[in-house]
């Protein structure tokens, strides 16, 4: 997968999810071709949890559950609280519409003490909190005894969902269709 700073400054190789969703059908693209692509297109139609009402859950299922993957993967389950909390139901939703329960089940167990921190994470946004705080603040957290079940254990909760989650997409190609 490349680099989120990469894929930003790099021109679309695929003006429209309609042309992506063809050269995928053609056998054109790898996996990992197709999800950076994919994600560039979809971000484009959401960017807050309110825009997810308005679109088919087969793409809400796709975004929330790959942001959520990254997220976590890129920080702990306290960053993804911090950058993302809003989305934690989505994701848990995205996860089940997978077939991937034990991911789901982490997540919404995430959500439920994120629950609890939540005013930790308002403080830290409210007072403009360094770096160097925030992520002192996410080693501290009960959190991050989530991530440990990644560590080690990634086939038991099966997180890194890449070709679960392009299965899934390329078996609801038309709803991706349908945002263009």
């Amino acid at each position: 997968m490349a680099d989120l700073g990469e894929l930003l400054l790099r021109p679309p190789p695929f003006e429209t999810l309609d042309a992506l969703l063809d050269a995928d059908e053609s056998g054109r693209l790898s996996d990992e071709e197709f999800d950076d692509c994919l994600w560039l297109l979809v971000c484009r139609h959401v960017g807050t949890i309110e825009d997810a009402a308005s679109l088919p859950s087969p793409v809400v299922n796709y975004y929330a559950s790959r942001r959520m993957e990254w997220d976590v993967g890129n920080g702990g389950f306290a960053q993804a609280a911090y950058n993302m909390y809003e989305w934690f139901p989505a994701a848990a939703e995205g996860y089940t519409a997978l077939g991937l329960p034990k991911a789901a089940a982490l997540i919404k167990r995430a959500y439920d003490l994120t629950q609890a921190e939540r005013g930790v994470v308002g403080k830290l946004k409210r007072r403009r909190a360094g770096i160097a705080s925030i992520f002192k603040s996410f080693r501290e957290s009960s959190l991050a005894e989530l991530d440990k079940q990644l560590i080690g254990h990634l086939n038991a909760v099966d997180w890194w969902a890449l070709a679960p989650r392009l299965t899934y997409v390329r078996l609801h190609r038309d709803a991706f269709r349908s945002l263009e």
